[in-house]
């Protein structure tokens, strides 16, 4: 799956890391990528393994594959100062499930927390989703108001604490970008 890029206003912030772009309404947006998130066990190579992937616009990016675990957590944030003013904002985890995964029986829990605090909630179902194909789980939606002033991090995860063993799954990283 390729989203919609303006080249001439992209910034690859660190390719390991987070990548920036401005879209074609001017609205800022982002990439974190997996080494600046977040993951349960992430630096022990009996659960996680790291590659590079290349997309066919020829950006080169680091992803993260499952190999297996019991419960796990991803968790990324971003200081919201960093984004555009009045603009309905999307956080996204973008996944892609093998086809051999298994261990998704149940529900992941995908949360977003704003400075003030605020939290908003949701769970998706991955047993059913396509195999081998990127999936956009959107964690929540949020907005920055004109005149906001608290602008400190915003906090999304996804997790799962089920007693299952968990593998397959590949983590391209979490995407902050406009709703519409």
């Amino acid at each position: 799956m390729e989203w919609p890029v303006d080249l001439s206003s992209e910034v690859i912030l660190d390719p390991r890391r987070k990548k920036k772009w401005v879209d074609e309404k001017k609205r800022v947006c982002y990439m974190i990528y997996p080494r600046s998130l977040g993951l349960t066990s992430g630096e022990d190579g009996k659960f996680w393994g790291w590659e590079y992937f290349q997309e066919s616009s020829g950006d080169l990016f680091e992803v993260a594959k499952l190999k297996e675990i019991c419960w796990f957590a991803i968790k990324g944030r971003l200081n919201m100062s960093k984004l555009s003013r009045k603009v309905d904002y999307e956080a996204v985890f973008v996944v892609k499930l093998s086809e051999w995964a298994q261990g998704w029986d149940s529900p992941v829990k995908l949360k977003l927390t704003l400075p003030d605090g605020k939290t908003h909630e949701r769970r998706a179902a991955l047993l059913l989703e396509p195999r081998g194909k990127w999936l956009e789980l959107v964690v929540g939606n949020f907005k920055i108001h004109k005149n906001e002033k608290n602008l400190g991090d915003l906090k999304c995860s996804v997790s799962s604490k089920t007693p299952y063993w968990k593998h397959g799954l590949t983590l391209k990283g979490l995407m902050i970008r406009p709703k519409n």
